[in-house]
């Protein structure tokens, strides 16, 4: 039937056509509705959840990380490795070595990935274990003398890889973000 409209007056009304107007109009007005809303899961907006800040600070963490990564990898150290060489001699400049513990707070790490991420840098020699000066029965990480050369090679790929990350960046929004994540740092370590 020909929904089109006439003019004059209809002869015969066709309700089909208005049924089928009707009809059209109800899945354009759900269709809106599901737009204006979107569609979920678990009574949440994909949308909300594709507007997560953790997951922009996960995609931005795994970029910068991949970034610092390939300049290291020319020495075969990895962002995470030289953090911990530079953890390490960092608390032996300060006249003491880290246990065990000590070095897993002091970077965030769970003893099992602490474990995990040492095990190549005590295979290539360039940590050791030694014992705590305040309790001899708990274990310290300690740097050798090839520990430290890698570190100073790695801190001069680390100083190009930051530059460069600065550069790309800008001077405004690299500032910012230091002082946005570190304002982080102190609410979520706090609470």
């Amino acid at each position: 039937m020909d929904c089109s409209p006439r003019t004059g007056p209809p002869k015969n009304i066709d309700f089909s056509c208005i049924y089928r107007y009707q009809d059209a109009m109800q899945d354009r007005l759900n269709l809106h509705a599901e737009q204006a809303t979107g569609p979920q899961i678990g009574g949440v907006l994909l949308a909300e959840i594709a507007d997560c800040n953790g997951l922009r600070l996960r995609r931005v963490a795994r970029m910068v990380t991949a970034h610092y990564d390939t300049r290291l990898r020319t020495i075969g150290l990895t962002s995470q490795q030289f953090s911990l060489l530079a953890n390490i001699h960092g608390g032996m400049m300060a006249g003491r070595t880290l246990s065990m513990t000590a070095l897993a707070d002091r970077t965030g790490l769970d003893p099992t990935t602490l474990t995990r991420t040492l095990l190549p840098l005590k295979t290539a020699g360039w940590v050791t274990n030694g014992r705590a000066q305040d309790d001899r029965r708990r274990k310290s990480i300690e740097l050798t003398a090839s520990g430290r050369a890698i570190l100073a090679e790695g801190a001069r790929q680390w100083a190009s890889a930051s530059q460069t990350l600065q550069e790309r960046l800008g001077q405004p929004l690299g500032d910012d973000m230091k002082t946005t994540l570190e304002a982080a740092i102190g609410r979520l370590g706090s609470g």
